[in-house]
């Protein structure tokens, strides 16, 4: 069969009509993804509005929301949608983000993996060691962390929920170092300080985790992520009420005062709120039996002198022993924090709760395995250590006791 000239000249039919093709192309493309984000196979970051499908899981997550001391909404905070009717501005005043618009962001050298949002080197020099690092400097503390995770979630059956405390999360490093363990984890991180706080949110964001416990989630979302963290701006204290929060140049050593000093940069009366009165909000303490009552596997505080406060508002909840380990910073710099300190080691003591460690600045790495049995003992042997040392401050790890973990060992096996 011959071709002739004028065949071998005339265009493809797509060529002729290239445009037609192109147009074509583009509205299945659209169509395709718009079909994907309905079924909920990808997810659409800019339009977080739920779906039909999803209502059931939605409505589920919404009937658990609690009235009392509800978390952040990143969402809210970071991209302004309506959607989310949380009342964020009652609880995190306007502020002046300190990066200027820029973000500044380092992603962790070491298991697990997560990205972390940063202030810049002039405003936050002390966590701008991770920029060089890729860790904290706490690098005792953080192992410390991983080991206490990591024998929880396999010590407990598939899909228990554990749960971590922070309190004084700062930019929240150790919140997301929980959040990016294997297993489902929801840490309660407690952060006053609004610039800190928005940093813990940018993070979320950045990590995808940013949907709290309680928010409307996404189908592909609620298969991919099981950790999760609710950002609380309140204080932790010994009482519910509200004070004043004394911000300084550093952002790690703000707190809560009486009367500010010169040195403040800011001053903002927020919110204050106790452990009790959290873990009594949340059904916690209903009974022993109870559904709610929840594994959590540790409890850190890093309040900058406030640490007596804090376990004054937490009798109740250590004398439950909920809680398996503890992680604070006690000082004895003046004759005020050796009371204080003194007090609030004496109080964990009595508890049931023994010394397992503890260590200098870098975090817990000394075995001592000190007995609450002589809750007075215990409180001198601390103050012993403490004062003896050249720069006054210990990093303490707290286990509960053997015989009030087998009790609540027992207690969670009759679940």
């Amino acid at each position: 069969m011959k071709i002739t000239r004028q065949q071998l000249s005339r265009r493809p039919w797509y060529r002729e009509h290239a445009i037609q093709v192109s147009v074509a192309c583009v509205f299945l493309s659209v169509l395709v993804v718009f079909l994907l984000v309905s079924a909920g196979i990808i997810d659409d970051e800019t339009n977080p509005r739920p779906l039909l499908q999803v209502q059931a899981v939605q409505q589920q997550a919404n009937s658990n929301f609690p009235s009392q001391y509800p978390p952040l909404s990143c969402q809210e905070w970071l991209r302004d949608i309506p959607h989310y009717r949380l009342p964020l501005r009652d609880y995190v005043p306007e502020f002046q983000d300190p990066n200027h618009g820029k973000q500044f962001t380092r992603v962790t050298d070491g298991y697990p993996f997560f990205t972390i949002a940063l202030h810049n080197e002039q405003f936050d020099p002390a966590r701008w060691s991770i920029v060089k690092w890729g860790h904290y400097y706490e690098t005792a503390l953080t192992a410390a962390f991983s080991a206490v995770l990591n024998e929880t979630v396999s010590s407990e059956p598939v899909g228990t929920t554990v749960r971590v405390l922070d309190v004084g999360a700062n930019i929240g490093y150790f919140s997301l170092l929980s959040a990016g363990h294997h297993g489902n984890i929801v840490v309660d991180a407690f952060e006053p300080n609004r610039v800190n706080a928005f940093r813990i949110c940018q993070s979320l964001q950045i990590n995808h985790w940013l949907p709290n416990e309680y928010e409307i989630r996404r189908q592909s979302r609620q298969l991919s992520q099981q950790s999760t963290v609710n950002c609380h701006p309140y204080g932790i204290g010994k009482d519910v009420g509200k004070m004043v929060f004394h911000e300084v140049y550093n952002p790690g050593a703000g707190n809560f005062v009486a009367q500010p000093n010169d040195h403040t940069l800011s001053n903002s009366t927020l919110p204050v709120i106790t452990l009790d009165a959290f873990a009594e909000s949340r059904g916690w303490f209903i009974s022993s039996s109870n559904t709610n009552r929840p594994v959590i596997a540790l409890f850190k505080v890093d309040v900058e002198g406030y640490e007596l406060h804090v376990v004054q508002g937490a009798t109740r909840l250590l004398s439950s022993h909920l809680i398996r380990n503890i992680f604070m910073e006690v000082s004895a710099r003046t004759r005020s924090e050796i009371h204080d300190s003194r007090a609030a080691v004496q109080l964990i003591a009595e508890a049931g709760y023994d010394v397992y460690q503890y260590g200098g600045f870098r975090g817990p790495k000394h075995v001592v395995n000190w007995s609450s049995r002589d809750p007075k003992n215990l409180t001198d042997l601390v103050i012993q250590e403490v004062t003896k040392k050249r720069h006054p401050q210990l990093n303490l790890w707290w286990k509960l006791a053997p015989k009030n973990a087998k009790a609540t060992t027992q207690i969670s096996k009759k679940q």
